[in-house]
């Protein structure tokens, strides 16, 4: 698409698309299907962790340390679909590896 032509290092991560990406890797069915509804819980519970840290009045540090164990799940995530043998699943997460 049209972010070809742009350098990769000048784009920010657009959690929409990401959403709307995993999203559709979801609705794949199969080992596809399976990974994506896996990504999609940890990246919405992202969110939801942005959300609560908003809504209240907890420090920085709080919300870092909340925030730090679902990160990571969702790292792992993608790291296991770097290595799947699933195609789409191996394609989506490389993506997701290169720009988070």
């Amino acid at each position: 698409g049209v972010y070809r032509v742009i350098d990769e290092d000048r784009l920010a991560l657009c959690h929409a698309h990401i959403r709307r990406d995993i999203f559709r890797l979801s609705e794949a069915g199969g080992v596809a299907g399976e990974h994506g509804k896996d990504l999609l819980k940890l990246h919405q519970a992202i969110f939801t962790c942005i959300e609560q840290y908003r809504a209240t009045e907890c420090s920085f540090q709080e919300f870092r340390a909340q925030l730090h164990p679902t990160y990571q799940q969702f790292e792992k995530a993608i790291d296991q679909g770097v290595e799947s043998r699933n195609r789409l699943v191996k394609k989506l997460c490389k993506g997701l590896r290169r720009r988070w």
